[in-house]
């Protein structure tokens, strides 16, 4: 089967990088170095959701899966891509916003939330502060469609204020399916319908969430 086009959906990963202000910031330190011991090996000292990664619904379920109990099959599937523009800061994603994908959206989808905020990671208050959320209603929604899995380029699927989709992580998760966030993406993932996307957790055992590496991916017919 040969790949037409290959989108990173992953930032990179380094040191002191920005993420959610209440975690510690994340440490890439060598452990060994190449001109002095002969191989390089690194040290990471990170949260689990550090710059691209999912959550899992143990993440907020005390009885929820963890993130190694959720199959691989559903970490992949065909992506329905939501171009939502640039928002504004603290805007609420709604259910106005995503029916209209109605007729596009199937079960076993996974739905790509893009508001422009991919652009703007680094240490500003828009990005580490005030990203947009999506809530309540428009998460309900989603997941009445069958949906494998919900990606967003914010910081989180929910605001980070009260009010601001603070039920949405409990309605997604809560039906066991998991949230991509930080996710990044170039302006060509608005040139195609057909993608497909794969992306895979690090086998954490016991963890609510992990890393991502992830791709948006089209395939030809």
């Amino acid at each position: 089967m040969k790949i037409l086009n290959i989108i990173d959906l992953s930032h990179e990963m380094f040191n002191c990088c920005a993420g959610y202000m209440p975690y510690e910031m994340a440490k890439f330190t060598y452990e060994k170095i190449l001109p002095k011991d002969g191989y390089t090996a690194e040290r990471i000292n990170m949260n689990s959701h550090t710059a691209t990664h999912f959550d899992a619904p143990y993440h907020v379920m005390a009885d929820g899966m963890f993130i190694d109990e959720m199959p691989l099959e559903q970490f992949m599937g065909p992506a329905v891509v939501i171009n939502l523009g640039d928002l504004e800061p603290r805007a609420a994603i709604t259910l106005d916003d995503v029916k209209p994908y109605d007729e596009k959206i199937s079960e076993g989808d996974i739905v790509m939330l893009c508001t422009g905020f991919a652009k703007q990671r680094g240490w500003n208050s828009n990005y580490v502060d005030d990203w947009p959320h999506l809530n309540e209603e428009a998460a309900e929604w989603l997941i009445s469609k069958g949906v494998k899995g919900i990606c967003t380029d914010g910081l989180s699927i929910a605001g980070n204020r009260p009010g601001e989709g603070g039920g949405t992580h409990g309605i997604i998760l809560g039906n066991n399916v998991w949230i991509l966030e930080e996710m990044n993406y170039t302006d060509e993932l608005f040139e195609y319908d057909d993608w497909y996307f794969i992306g895979y957790p690090l086998k954490l055992k016991g963890f609510g969430g992990s890393p991502a590496r992830a791709a948006a991916v089209r395939f030809e017919k």
